[in-house]
């Protein structure tokens, strides 16, 4: 009886599943899948993983970041910010001792440099794509 009521789980799993989820098979040489797995170990991920999330990419015109820059890129922002807050505090005291320095422009500027930083990481350079696009054969 348990194997009657297994078999019945097991299809009604399946039919549950083909509703939600679409399988796509590809093949790859030896070559192509060495390609792919040595990238993948990059970003931590499968090979499969890692084609679905450059196919996303491509797709939405967005960058995929390794692991390793996008720890460093959320450093960077961080450092940005902490320079921006001690800004503010020269600001802060300057204006309690009432001496005027110039904090406006250095803030504005940061908060440019973060937002580019940001887009960096959001969307890919146009001119970029049409030179990897140029050198294909």
């Amino acid at each position: 009886m348990k194997k009657v009521q297994r078999v019945k789980y097991l299809k009604d799993y399946k039919l549950k599943r083909k509703k939600h989820i679409k399988e796509l098979k590809i093949t790859l040489s030896v070559k192509e899948y060495e390609v792919f797995k040595k990238e993948a170990t990059k970003y931590g991920i499968t090979p499969n993983k890692l084609i679905i999330n450059q196919a996303l990419a491509y797709k939405n015109s967005n960058y995929l970041v390794p692991k390793s820059i996008d720890e460093d890129l959320k450093q960077l922002i961080f450092l940005f910010r902490n320079i921006a807050n001690n800004i503010n505090q020269i600001a802060k005291h300057s204006n309690i001792f009432k001496k005027l320095i110039g904090t406006n422009k250095i803030v504005t500027n940061l908060a440019t440099l973060e937002k580019s930083v940001i887009e960096f990481i959001k969307k890919p350079l146009l001119s970029s794509t049409k030179e990897d696009d140029s050198k294909k054969p």
